[in-house]
C-alpha cells in the first residue's frame, strides 16, 4: 500500500546499512528512483517558491517600517502629531473614568510605552482594519467637538491630517513614490475602487473621490462634509499627492502652521 516499504526497498536498505551501498542502490528499481528524484525536485521547487514569497513579504515589511521610522524620525514637530490628536484635540473631550487620569495616561504612552524597546509592535499591525478603528478613534471625538458649542471643529487638525495620511497610503504608494504592501482592512477594495484614478505624483488626478467616503457615518464615525471637516481633510490629502516626501512635507507645514497660530 501507499506509504508502505516494497520488499525490495527493504533489502536495499539493509545493504546499505551494512555499509554495500553500490549494492543497494543496484536493487532499486530505475523508475522508482527517478520518480523519487522528481518528487524530491518538485519538493524543492516549492520549498523555493514559499521562501521567495516570504522574503518578498518580508522586503516589503521592511521597506514599509523604514519608511515611518524615517517619516516619524524626520519629524521636528511642535506639537507631533501624536501630541496633537491626543493631548491638544482629544483630551478636551474626554470623559474622566475616575480609576486613572486622562492626563496621566496619555503621557504614560507617549513619554514610556512607545519609546520602550521592550514593548515592541509593528506598524502593520496597528495600522491592520483601520477602516474599522477610524469611527471609534476619531469619530467620538470629532462628534463632540460639534455637539459642544465652547469647542471649535474647525481647529481640528491632527485628525484630519490622520485620516488624510491613512486614505493616501490606501493607494499602495509610499511616500518616496515605491509601491508598498498594505495592511489588510475588509473595506480596502471598496476603498481603492472608490480612489480610482487617483495617482501619487499628481495631485491633479484628484476630482473629489473622497468626498463619498468623508460623508459616510459608518466609515468616519460622523459625516465629515456635513460638518465640515472634509475640505480639510481633501487639501491635505490633495497636498500628499504632490511628489516624493509630500506626505511628510504636509505633516510637518500643516503643524507647524497651526502650532505658531496658537502661540
Amino acid at each position: 500500500t501507499a506509504g508502505e516499504l516494497t520488499e525490495r526497498q527493504r533489502q536495499a536498505y539493509r545493504l546499505a546499512g551494512q555499509g554495500r551501498v553500490d549494492a543497494a542502490i543496484a536493487m532499486l528499481d530505475e523508475g522508482e528512483i527517478e520518480r523519487d528524484r522528481a518528487n524530491a525536485e518538485e519538493e524543492l521547487s516549492l520549498a523555493d517558491a514559499v521562501r521567495e514569497k516570504a522574503l518578498g513579504q518580508l522586503r516589503a515589511t521592511v521597506s514599509e517600517q523604514l519608511q515611518l521610522a524615517d517619516l516619524l524620525g524626520s519629524q521636528t514637530l511642535t506639537p507631533g502629531l501624536v501630541e496633537r490628536i491626543g493631548a491638544v484635540e482629544g483630551l478636551p473631550v474626554v470623559e474622566d473614568p475616575g480609576i486613572i487620569r486622562p492626563e496621566a495616561f496619555l503621557r504614560e504612552v507617549i513619554d514610556e510605552r512607545l519609546p520602550n524597546p521592550y514593548l515592541p509592535d509593528a506598524p502593520q499591525r496597528i495600522a491592520t482594519d483601520t477602516s474599522l478603528k477610524i469611527p471609534i478613534r476619531f469619530g467620538g471625538t470629532i462628534r463632540r467637538y460639534v455637539e459642544r458649542p465652547d469647542l471649535d471643529v474647525g481647529a481640528l487638525v491632527g485628525i484630519p491630517l490622520a485620516i488624510a495620511a491613512w486614505l493616501r497610503y490606501v493607494l499602495g504608494v509610499d511616500d518616496g513614490l515605491r509601491a508598498m504592501q498594505v495592511s489588510p482592512d475588509p473595506q480596502l477594495p471598496q476603498l481603492r475602487a472608490a480612489l480610482t484614478g487617483v495617482e501619487p505624483g499628481r495631485p491633479q488626478s484628484y476630482a473629489g473621490q473622497l468626498r463619498p467616503l468623508l460623508a459616510q457615518e459608518a466609515l468616519m464615525g460622523v459625516d465629515l462634509c456635513a460638518c465640515g471637516l472634509a475640505g480639510r481633510v481633501e487639501d491635505y490629502f490633495k497636498r500628499m499627492l504632490a511628489g516624493p516626501g509630500a506626505v511628510r512635507r504636509t505633516l510637518r507645514e500643516a503643524l507647524d502652521r497651526q502650532s505658531d497660530r496658537e502661540e
